[in-house]
């Protein structure tokens, strides 16, 4: 084993298990990169709640109130720009984990196919 792999030595084996280790390597950017744009979609989410608690207020004025809406609105603009970023990154990270899959299930198969007639023999 290398790095917690099964290491094969045929170089179709070779080569897919360099392709399965860069989706890994792939997989573990792209889910950082999610975690760092939930931070962001969070962060103005939270920005908004001051703002949305200010409109539920009786008291408050009315020119207070639209100012606040006028920040929500600001801030939801903030929130859609969002979006696309995270879009992109979740696609990427469900591609690489599908290659990941795709690949180390024609690992696991081909070493079960290796492995039988050994054990046949038995």
């Amino acid at each position: 084993m290398a790095n917690g792999l099964i290491v094969m030595t045929t170089p179709r084996a070779q080569r897919r298990l360099i392709q399965a280790r860069r989706h890994i390597a792939a997989l573990r950017a792209f889910h950082a990169g999610l975690v760092a744009e939930t931070h962001r979609h969070l962060r103005v989410l939270l920005e908004m709640t001051e703002q949305i608690d200010l409109l539920r207020r009786p008291q408050l004025p009315p020119s207070a109130k639209l100012t606040a809406v006028h920040e929500t609105c600001r801030q939801l603009r903030a929130l859609e720009l969002l979006k696309q970023p995270w879009r992109d990154t979740f696609r990427d990270f469900r591609h690489s984990l599908h290659r990941a899959r795709t690949l180390f299930v024609d690992i696991a198969r081909t070493q079960r196919s290796r492995s039988k007639p050994a054990r046949d023999a038995d």
